[in-house]
């Protein structure tokens, strides 16, 4: 299998969004069920990258145990909507990550997924420096 066939069997789908009081949309590949509950494993892409660069990692993700695998298009990237700002911030990412998970229903509130949210608006623009002090293109946050 070529990688337009690999790239094929995880069709991209989109979410509308609200960003900073207006509408946007979001690019994403998913593996597993959008009706499980768990928390689910989310694989954020570089710069100059996109979901497409996740294509293995979804198809041999173990869902059937349930689970759910989401990859996004961030802002800007692929057909998912620009921000705003001409030079975005890491938390511009970050609050556009957040607001999709909310559009797919992953509410956060204050279960532990909303501790881990919190959490993670710490970790993403820690681990981004990380990556662009250490010229790397990936970073798993866990």
């Amino acid at each position: 299998m070529n990688l337009v066939e690999h790239l094929q069997a995880l069709p991209i789908k989109h979410e509308l969004i609200t960003l900073a009081d207006r509408r946007a949309v979001l690019r994403y590949r998913e593996a597993g069920s959008s009706l499980d509950t768990q928390v689910p494993l989310v694989l954020l892409h570089g710069i100059g990258s996109g979901s497409a660069s996740w294509v293995y990692q979804l198809e041999t993700a173990d869902t059937s145990h349930g689970g759910r695998v989401l990859a996004w298009d961030a802002p800007g990237y692929a057909d998912s909507t620009g921000l705003e700002p001409s030079i975005p911030s890491a938390q511009d990412y970050a609050q556009s990550m957040w607001a999709w998970l909310d559009a797919l229903g992953l509410r956060m509130g204050d279960t532990p997924l909303g501790k881990e949210k919190r959490l993670r608006e710490i970790k993403i623009p820690a681990a981004q420096a990380f990556v662009r002090a250490n010229g790397l293109d990936k970073a798993l946050l866990t």
